[in-house]
């Protein structure tokens, strides 16, 4: 599926670069975030990566497309990043999965969240008082599902983030931290 995904992003970020004439940072910018990180994005929560080959893979489209820009290639990948003000896609993921569980978690979703989710009992006064516990799991594609991969972030947020009244709140204060 990654290799599926990433072959399908390269092509059409190879196709932006054809189609635009300029290396005007800003518009590619857009049009990168508009036509490629969709499809490197799309439903990450349930096939985000775990080895770091897989996550290298996603990371290169991304790295090879802010190589093109003109006035950026010779910078290191993370000063581009940091020039055009992107984040990493592995940190885009990490936001997009604890947005997930917010969801999940306020009932924004179809699915039950005690179904998923083991909430810390009460009685136990350390951290936020969303604390979730971590399943016990012995298979690989239990320990790197979204349940399981997403409580130890999720746990480590501070109580201002996790007890945002609102999405988009919630969406505002996680992107102030950093991953």
């Amino acid at each position: 599926h990654i290799l599926a995904t990433t072959k399908k992003a390269s092509r059409q970020s190879a196709l932006i670069l054809r189609c635009f004439l300029s290396r005007d940072a800003s518009n590619l910018k857009f049009a990168f975030n508009a036509y490629v990180r969709p499809i490197l994005e799309y439903a990450s929560p349930i096939w985000s990566p775990h080895t770091q080959k897989d996550i290298d893979l996603l990371e290169n489209v991304q790295r090879r497309f802010t190589k093109s820009i003109s006035k950026l290639h010779y910078l290191p990948y993370t000063t581009r990043l940091s020039s055009l003000n992107i984040p990493t896609l592995s940190c885009r993921r990490t936001h997009i999965d604890l947005c997930t569980v917010y969801r999940i978690l306020h009932y924004h979703t179809h699915l039950d969240p005690p179904s998923y989710f083991t909430l810390r009992p009460a009685s136990i006064t350390r951290g936020h008082p969303v604390t979730l516990l971590k399943p016990l799991v012995r298979l690989d594609s239990s320990k790197f599902s979204l349940f399981s991969r997403v409580i130890d972030l999720w746990n480590s947020l501070p109580l201002a983030v996790v007890s945002a009244g609102s999405f988009s709140a919630f969406k505002a204060r996680l992107k102030l931290m950093s991953f």
